[in-house]
């Protein structure tokens, strides 16, 4: 009749004992080395600990394992709810999982007349309200550029458009880039 050994996980570097030549076989009983189990069944011991560490390893690795794959499957639900147009006048639609409503960032170009105050439509109009507009003159890629006297004011009107001043001691047009950005 044999005994068994009872695995705990636990490791210890360079722990495995090896038998020599010279020592007697001696089996699991009351009063027998290394605590009970026999000095022929300690090396067995030790590798049945090992075995039950890597055991318990094995299991959090792969609930982190688990774990991790739902994350990533939440981040590519994330990043797939991103909308992205990068044309001349274009939007990046950025998701909120807080409240569901997505932050939305615009930019157009626009020619507008020096000395006026216009209103123009946003590129896209905004579902719920627009925050700002911020308006830069320059916008060479028209063929037109600004003068050191040339200045510029925007400011949103509603959800679907802004209103441009352009102030400038030469009368003309100008070349203006506006930024909004709303949800």
């Amino acid at each position: 009749m044999s005994g068994t050994l009872i695995d705990s996980a636990a490791y210890t570097p360079n722990s495995v004992p090896s038998l020599l030549q010279t020592d007697k076989v001696e089996g699991q009983g009351a009063g027998a080395s290394h605590g009970g189990i026999g000095n022929s069944n300690a090396a067995a011991q030790v590798l049945a600990n090992r075995t039950a560490f890597l055991f318990g390893r094995q299991n959090t690795n792969i609930a982190n394992i688990t774990t991790l794959q739902g994350q990533v499957s939440a981040l590519q639900a994330f990043v797939s709810a991103f909308q992205f147009d990068n044309s001349g006048d274009g939007f990046i639609e950025i998701p909120n999982n807080i409240t569901g409503t997505p932050f939305i960032l615009q930019w157009q170009q626009v020619t507008a007349p020096t000395q006026e105050t216009n209103t123009f439509n946003f590129p896209r109009p905004f579902p719920n309200a627009a925050f700002f507009a911020i308006a830069q003159i320059g916008a060479e890629n028209l063929g037109l550029t600004g003068s050191p006297n040339n200045w510029v004011g925007a400011q949103p009107l509603n959800t679907a458009g802004f209103v441009l001043t352009v102030g400038s001691t030469n009368p003309g047009t100008v070349g203006v880039w506006v930024i909004s950005g709303g949800f």
